[in-house]
């Protein structure tokens, strides 16, 4: 395989070992939307779900509508026509009159110009008391007038309601598209930048999602329209908040997992692989994910990066891919043919936004002038860091692997914890492993999202009985986090060595806005609230439904009948299939498909065990091979096994 290929298999990224020695499965994983659901876990705890998509009644505002002193400042006539003019409105509104009817752009005015301005805002708040009217002032023949005329769909100067915080909450359900496509669509309806809508942590596109978002001075009422229209986004459970929401707003994620075509020799040895998930956790591996699915590893553009090798790096981020549309391809063939980036992006669509068109549109600013860190800082802020990011969990699982192996599932002398053990984890902050955002974030708002970073200590002899293998962390190694003294420094800085980077790389790198500050990450997680439910079911079973999604939940109709028919029903012969659906919590920057390793063989190993070409697992429909799946029956392999031993910890 070539050093710059694309990862085909968990080995070749340090996924090497697992915790339990338990039979596993067989089973097909992701193979729809339906097959995978994620929701968010807040700060107090709690699951987030869409809940109700109707926006919130507010409480009028602060200016009571029969104030002595507005009934002294406006006349009854004109306050009696502000009524009717709302009334109007809302008429208009439902039946759908044309934009040319007059009714739009009727205009109230109310004349103020012997009013003080403290006298004339306390107007402007009596106003905001009546729904779709919206007011200004204007000076007119020297006088000075409040006018009240139609709130406009798109107006944002609006004034807000003095009882309304500024920041909409809500949650956000997602179908087929990552966050950061989720937000791009709900900015262009709002006519407002990207950055305005601030999010926890990024989620996948590959499933059924829910999360919290906030979004700065937007009245709940637009974003409910907005979600009635929407295919792929519904939003609900509105609220105002003073504050917006972070990156790391978050205690995690909650899965539901539907795994078909179910492979084991009895119901005992799923739920005995599921017992050992809950009660021995899993290997905090990063996942496959967070290496890319191109034609190019992510971890092998970081390396480049960080070697600052700018131009081997660009080679390999514009290597043309399977899937580049038309003008793609040949942006990218005039960039390889004759290095005229200026050329490459007059073949591109000004509507055209990814990770390669902003580093192409940078090379066209920076290439002639030999400034290449320049074209690099034209990339989206998210997307250089995913590369060094991909880089430093490369190593991390590595490192990881290296650690259990030389000293097995208990804590060692050297060791590296928390001084608070009940500290929350600290990661490198989250970002989205497939993002081709092409618009920048508020750096304001990502960098107060990274908490501040915990003391820890390395384990001396007398430490070892108040821990355990939970408590055991492994550094990323960034620019803040210097490898101590530990058990595992010397084998890190082989790694390095061994990929042509010194021990300071992450601190010398160039620009220092992009300097990677690494984190501390546990070697092992234990998931909560797990659970599982085997089902059998038949080809005619709606297999999709088997999980209720947040949107089923709202529909008056829901699938709870038809899934108490396919998981009860197991006298009907024709029901030949099994599947499980697998439900636990994790902490944020955790990988559920590295705790389903704990119960499932790996794409490679089921390969072998089913005479398989590894490229044609993901596309199989059926797992047809019977038989036992155990580990007496399982093929000799690379990677190594771990017993472990529950009185070690």
């Amino acid at each position: 395989m070539s050093k710059y290929a694309s990862v085909r298999c968990e080995e070749e990224v340090g996924i090497l070992l697992r915790v339990g020695n338990q039979k596993r499965i067989s089973a097909l994983f992701k193979e729809r939307y339906s097959d995978f659901h994620v929701n968010e876990i807040d700060l107090n705890g709690k699951i987030v779900q869409l809940g109700s998509t109707e926006p919130p009644q507010e409480r009028k505002g602060d200016v009571s509508v029969n104030e002595q002193e507005i009934c002294s400042w406006i006349p009854a006539d004109i306050r009696l026509s502000i009524n009717e003019f709302q009334k109007r409105l809302e008429s208009a509104s439902s039946s759908s009159l044309p934009k040319s009817d007059k009714i739009w752009t009727e205009r109230i005015e109310i004349q103020v110009t012997t009013l003080a301005k403290e006298e004339r805002t306390k107007i402007h708040k009596w106003l905001t008391n009546f729904d779709r009217v919206s007011s200004e002032t204007i000076d007119k023949d020297g006088e000075k007038y409040i006018i009240a005329l139609y709130e406009a769909k798109n107006n944002r100067s609006k004034r807000r309601p003095a009882t309304r915080a500024k920041y909409t909450h809500c949650t956000m359900y997602k179908e087929g598209v990552d966050t950061f496509e989720a937000v791009g669509l709900l900015s262009k309806k709002l006519r407002i930048k990207p950055s305005l809508i601030t999010f926890c942590g990024t989620k996948d596109k590959h499933g059924k999602t829910t999360q919290r978002i906030s979004i700065s001075n937007i009245d709940a009422c637009r974003l409910a329209q907005i979600s009635k229209e929407s295919k792929t986004v519904k939003l609900g459970s509105y609220e105002y908040l003073p504050q917006h929401l972070r990156l790391g707003d978050l205690k995690g994620n909650h899965f539901k997992i539907l795994l078909r075509n179910v492979v084991a020799d009895s119901d005992e040895t799923i739920n005995a692989a599921v017992e050992s998930l809950k009660s021995q956790g899993f290997i905090n591996y990063f996942g496959l994910q967070r290496f890319g699915s191109y034609e190019v590893s992510t971890h092998a553009v970081g390396k480049c990066v960080l070697q600052m090798k700018w131009l081997e790096a660009f080679d390999l981020i514009l290597k043309p891919k399977s899937n580049d549309q038309e003008f793609m391809t040949r942006a990218k063939h005039e960039w390889f043919t004759n290095r005229n980036p200026v050329a490459a992006i007059k073949i591109i669509p000004p509507w055209h936004r990814s990770i390669e068109s902003n580093l192409l549109h940078g090379l066209a600013k920076y290439y002639a002038k030999n400034d290449l860190i320049g074209a690099f800082m034209r990339m989206p802020r998210n997307s250089r860091h995913l590369y060094i990011h991909s880089f430093q969990s490369f190593l991390w699982n590595q490192v990881a692997s290296y650690r259990i192996k030389e000293m097995g599932l208990q804590p060692a002398v050297g060791d590296i914890v928390f001084v608070d053990k009940e500290h929350d984890d600290f990661y490198i902050q989250d970002i989205n492993d497939e993002a081709d955002c092409g618009e920048e974030y508020d750096t304001e708002l990502l960098s107060d999202a990274v908490p501040s970073r915990p003391a820890v200590k390395t384990l001396k002899s007398e430490d070892l009985p108040n821990y355990t293998i939970y408590d055991v962390l492994i550094p990323i190694h960034g620019s803040q986090i210097r490898i101590q003294d530990s058990s595992i420094k010397d084998y890190y800085y082989e790694l390095l060595k061994k990929e042509d980077l010194d021990t300071d790389c992450f601190l010398k790198f160039k620009p220092v806005s992009d300097q990677p500050k690494g984190a501390y990450r546990r070697l092992l997680i234990r998931p909560q609230n797990v659970s599982h439910k085997i089902m059998r079911y038949s080809d005619s079973d709606p297999v999709d439904s088997f999980i209720q999604s947040e949107l089923d939940k709202l529909s008056v109709k829901t699938q709870n009948e038809t899934t108490e028919s396919a998981s009860n029903d197991t006298e009907d012969k024709t029901k030949d299939k099994i599947c499980a659906i697998v439900e636990f919590s994790l902490p944020s920057s955790s990988y559920a498909t590295m705790a389903l390793r704990e119960i499932m063989l790996s794409n490679s190993e089921y390969a072998v065990l089913h005479n398989t070409e590894f490229e044609t697992i993901k596309v199989r429909s059926q797992a047809t091979q019977k038989g036992a799946v155990d580990d007496n029956n399982e093929p000799e392999t690379k990677r190594s096994r771990v017993n472990f031993n529950a009185e070690e910890m």
